[in-house]
């Protein structure tokens, strides 16, 4: 098989996530643990459908991931367990900048426990059971008040160019190719490819991980 070399290969503008993956949308989600809480779940989303953009123009939009899973299977079942790790897999998609779970309180999928199961407590997302919040239009309110303060957030985000090599060997800094007037101040911003992303490898891609080392341990 011929590959095609680095240099050659297309790239695009993508949001540069924590784990180093990249995500082409930008969404804050909503997820239900459970069929009970559909309804809540894409209430509070509804709420963001007209006018988001015009106050948090990177945010593509707050998204309801909903299901009809979560109850009436056993606790600790394959069945659980299955929809809990894919739960975990929306909640961490690289096209997801922050997430809020919503539960209804008597469901087997419980809030908790999908938090604890799928280890989401470094996230801290902000957790809704509808039984305690004391019903629908109070989770709803709970739910969007929690979106609001996540969307500043999420909005911060930017698309990233793809790395590349400056005029002088190293990783470049900037877009464009600026003058360097202080060649002994460096950051290291653009070395977030390297690590903790993953985008810069002495395999993958030994170009760039040149000039990464170039920028490193200069000459």
């Amino acid at each position: 098989v011929d590959f095609v070399p680095p240099a050659a290969r297309r790239t695009f503008q993508g949001y540069l996530r924590p784990d180093g993956r990249v995500g082409t949308r930008n969404y804050v989600a909503i997820i239900s643990t459970v069929n009970c809480s559909a309804t809540v779940t894409r209430a509070i989303a509804e709420r963001f459908r007209h006018g988001l953009h015009e106050r948090y123009p990177n945010v593509d939009g707050v998204i309801p991931l909903t299901h009809k899973a979560g109850c009436g299977a056993r606790y600790g079942g394959p069945e659980v367990d299955q929809l809990q790790r894919t739960l975990a897999g929306f909640a961490h998609h690289p096209n997801v900048a922050a997430y809020v779970i919503v539960g209804l309180g008597c469901e087997i999928n419980q809030v908790q426990d999908l938090v604890t199961s799928q280890g989401l407590e470094g996230d801290a997302p902000p957790l809704f059971v509808i039984q305690d919040e004391g019903g629908l239009a109070a989770s709803v309110a709970s739910g969007v008040a929690a979106v609001e303060r996540l969307l500043p957030l999420a909005d911060a985000c930017r698309r990233l160019p793809a790395s590349r090599i400056a005029p002088d060997g190293r990783l470049a800094e900037w877009r464009h190719d600026l003058p360097d007037s202080e060649p002994g101040h460096r950051h290291v911003a653009h070395l977030w490819a390297l690590h903790p992303g993953h985008d810069i490898s002495p395999d993958a891609t030994p170009d760039l991980a040149a000039a990464a080392r170039r920028t490193c341990v200069p000459p």
